[in-house]
């Protein structure tokens, strides 16, 4: 399966595996699941995309990205999800520079090489929300 979807149990944070080929219809399943495991969640959510692994068309690129750009629950530009990017290829930069470009949602995407790295970014965010909370 080219896509899993798992949410930590005590953080809201979803962590998302992308390999090998990836289409519109992974994409959807993606997005499809993310909101389905966070239901009832209130405040922000993470979701760590690992897209390490893929290996796609530039075409098919451009349909996640505009996919991506459409707003449907559990999406990139869902205003509940935070997207955080795991990768090192030329696909997730140009996801993420096309994505911060306003006809696609304007979204600021983190990108880094390692899951781990990513959820140290995740932790920090979330200690800086409820510091703000708080403060």
């Amino acid at each position: 399966m080219p896509v899993t979807v798992e949410k930590l149990a005590d953080l809201p944070v979803v962590i998302a595996v992308l390999e090998g080929q990836v289409n519109v219809p992974v994409i959807q399943e993606m997005y499809r699941r993310s909101a389905e495991l966070c239901e009832g969640i209130e405040g922000p959510i993470f979701r760590i995309t690992d897209v390490r692994e893929v290996t796609t068309s530039f075409a098919e690129m451009l349909g996640v990205i505009r996919e991506a750009s459409k707003g449907t629950p559990g999406s990139t530009t869902d205003p509940r999800f935070h997207p955080v990017f795991v990768g090192n290829n030329q696909w997730v930069r140009l996801v993420r520079d096309a994505m911060s470009q306003p006809q696609f949602g304007g979204i600021n995407m983190p990108l880094f090489t390692s899951r781990e790295d990513a959820m140290l970014y995740i932790i920090d965010q979330l200690g800086s929300d409820r510091n703000t909370a708080n403060g």
